[in-house]
């Protein structure tokens, strides 16, 4: 059965089938844990794997062998560089996470070692960060019910392991509470699975998100996402007409959604 633990370890001394490197969209070594996943694999074998694969889009992984590692396989994830948090980096984060596991779900493998891919050098929040991670590892689950695969949090600092265990406590008895407040006879609890979530643009059925990129016209204006369209009419409604042109000038979801928001309009909090 799937599930998720966080221990105190290196993650180059885990015996998991694959082992996530927090790496950079150039695939080169690094500082951190990327250099301590280098130095253990051996640097000039997964050098020249990553050099023949040679990027890895921000929010997405890719996969080498593990060579001189006890993990079979090194999956290397580009996290965000955090930029305040109104650049899409939970959704990227979310990503870098997804996609590996779904490439370890590709790769046979059943069970896999994470660090806590971008709060480094790339400074994203470590609750926000335990959150997403978590996050995306419970929707994993969820969407492949079948799969058993573990998931292995390897953190060294005693602080961020106790957020991590915390975070992971409350995030069960959610998931736990969510699923006990209904009888399993009502007709809620008996069409769950009927029911298609979504809400960042990288999950399953992420098209249907407001901030999905996906281009329309109407009344003879072209937007460029449903959010866009939305955050316009919302302060043409204030008569904001200012900031209705800066929307329809950006194209960044989050900026979008930041322009438009409700700061500029209390009355409508």
């Amino acid at each position: 059965m799937s599930g998720i633990k966080i221990i105190k370890a290196s993650i180059t001394d885990l015996d998991t089938d694959a082992v996530v490197n927090a790496a950079n969209d150039g695939l080169r070594a690094g500082s951190g844990v990327c250099g301590a996943i280098f130095q253990a694999a051996g640097y000039e074998k997964l050098q020249a794997a990553c050099k023949a694969i040679g990027h890895c889009d921000t929010g997405s992984a890719v996969i080498t062998p593990g060579f001189d590692m006890k993990a079979k396989y090194i999956i290397h994830a580009v996290g965000p560089i955090y930029s305040g948090g109104n650049h899409n980096e939970q959704s990227l984060l979310y990503g870098a996470y997804y996609t590996s596991l779904e490439l370890a779900k590709k790769n046979e493998c059943r069970s896999i070692g994470f660090p806590l891919i971008s709060t480094g050098v790339f400074g994203y929040p470590k609750e926000d960060a335990w959150r997403t991670a978590i996050q995306a590892c419970q929707d994993f689950f969820a969407k492949h019910p079948d799969n058993d695969i573990q998931v292995v949090f390897a953190i060294r600092d005693n602080e961020i392991l106790s957020l991590g265990l915390r975070v992971l406590s409350e995030a069960s008895a959610v998931k736990s509470g969510a699923c006990s407040r209904e009888d399993a006879s009502s007709p809620i609890r008996r069409n769950i699975n009927e029911i298609i979530g979504f809400h960042l643009t990288t999950e399953p059925h992420g098209c249907f998100s407001n901030w999905f990129h996906s281009e329309f016209i109407y009344a003879g204006i072209q937007y460029s996402c449903a959010e866009q369209y939305m955050m316009a009419q919302k302060v043409a409604l204030g008569h904001r007409y200012d900031l209705q042109q800066e929307i329809m000038k950006t194209l960044d979801p989050a900026n979008i959604k930041a322009l438009g928001g409700k700061d500029y309009f209390p009355e409508f909090a």
